[in-house]
C-alpha cells in the first residue's frame, strides 16, 4: 500500500495490534517476530525509514530473529529477501543474497514451499543484474494467481 492508504485505513495500528494480538496467543513464536520485520520494512518501503514508528534496522532485526529460529522456513526466509529486495538499497543486496542461498539449500517439505523456493531461485539467476533483480521481486511479489 502507498503511505496515504496506510495511514487512511489506519493499517499502521490495525496490523500492530494484530501481531500484538498473535504474540498474545502464542508468546515465543518466532513467527510473531517474522510479522514485526514485515511490518516495520513494509511501512519503510511504502513511507520511508522513520515514519510512523518503523524502522530499517528493528525490522530487519526481527527478520533475522525470525530467520533464526526457523532456518528451515522457506517463507519466512523469502518474505525477508524480497523486502530487502524491493527497498532498493544496494547495501541491503548481500544479506538478500544469503538469505536467497539459505533457501537454496533447504529441501521444501510442502507444494508451497516447493513452488516458493522455485520463484525464489529465477532471482538468484538475476541476482548480478540490480535493475532486473529488483523488478522481478517487485513482479513476484505483486503477482497473484487466479482463482487464489
Amino acid at each position: 500500500s502507498s503511505a496515504f492508504a496506510i495511514v487512511i485505513k489506519g493499517l499502521i495500528g490495525k496490523t500492530r495490534r494484530a501481531i500484538e494480538d498473535f504474540e498474545d496467543i502464542a508468546p515465543g513464536d518466532a513467527r510473531a517476530d517474522a510479522l514485526y520485520g514485515a511490518w516495520h520494512l513494509g511501512i519503510v518501503r511504502a513511507a520511508g525509514d522513520g515514519q510512523f514508528g518503523a524502522s530499517l534496522e528493528e525490522g530487519k532485526a526481527h527478520y533475522d530473529a525470525a530467520v533464526a529460529a526457523m532456518p528451515e522456513d522457506i517463507i519466512v526466509a523469502s518474505n525477508y529477501a524480497f523486502s530487502l529486495i524491493v527497498l532498493d538499497q544496494e547495501a541491503l543486496l548481500p544479506r538478500a543474497e544469503a538469505l536467497l542461498r539459505q533457501i537454496e539449500g533447504i529441501t521444501p517439505t510442502t507444494a508451497v514451499d516447493r513452488e516458493t523456493k522455485a520463484r525464489m531461485m529465477t532471482l538468484l539467476d538475476v541476482f548480478d543484474q540490480p535493475e532486473q533483480l529488483r523488478e522481478q521481486a517487485k513482479t513476484l511479489l505483486n503477482t497473484e494467481e487466479p482463482n487464489e
